[in-house]
């Protein structure tokens, strides 16, 4: 028996594309993010990261699953597997806005993104390479700053997703 029907807005137009942590900091991201609402996870592997061996899909989609539920949010995630970040950048759609979280550019502020899609991309503990910020430049990314506190690589998915959906208008609990 349907009770009510409620017209929500389509889910998030962020993905977080974000360098595997370590086992426990994976589960906080899947979790902590979903909660938020994102499109989906892109995890990368980097000079940093943890490897992806033994990675399972079906344990994640599974997480996303259960958050969702306990949240009643209609809009699943989608969960990728993992790809190199040189795999990723050949294959994303260059129309999306990327946005680069890095350790390095700690006061960096946001300029005016697209209406369209945006990949946010969060390191690793240890950030990212000389070689992959490089890279990430030359293909246009924005840098997003966290501020002066050192974040560990978990904690700065969910306060970059968080100050990210603030500055697209996805998140309006101020107003």
């Amino acid at each position: 028996q349907v009770e009510k029907v409620e017209r929500r807005e389509d889910r998030s137009r962020l993905s977080l594309c974000f360098a595997l942590p370590k086992g426990q900091a994976l589960d906080f991201v899947f979790r902590r993010v979903t909660e938020l609402g994102v499109e989906s996870f892109q995890p990368l592997q980097t000079r940093y990261s943890t490897p992806a061996k033994g990675w399972n899909s079906e344990r994640w989609n599974g997480v996303v699953a259960e958050v969702c539920k306990q949240c009643e949010d209609p809009f699943f995630p989608t969960v990728l597997v993992p790809l190199t970040l040189t795999q990723w950048l050949s294959d994303r759609d260059p129309t999306r806005a990327l946005v680069l979280c890095d350790e390095n550019a700690r006061a960096g502020k946001l300029a005016a993104l697209p209406s369209g899609g945006i990949d946010l991309v969060v390191g690793a503990e240890g950030g990212f390479s000389r070689e992959e910020v490089g890279v990430l430049e030359k293909q246009g990314a924005h840098f997003l700053g966290l501020g002066r506190n050192r974040l560990r690589a978990e904690t700065a998915a969910l306060v970059a997703a968080t100050l990210l959906k603030q500055a697209v208008g996805e998140l309006n609990c101020l107003e």
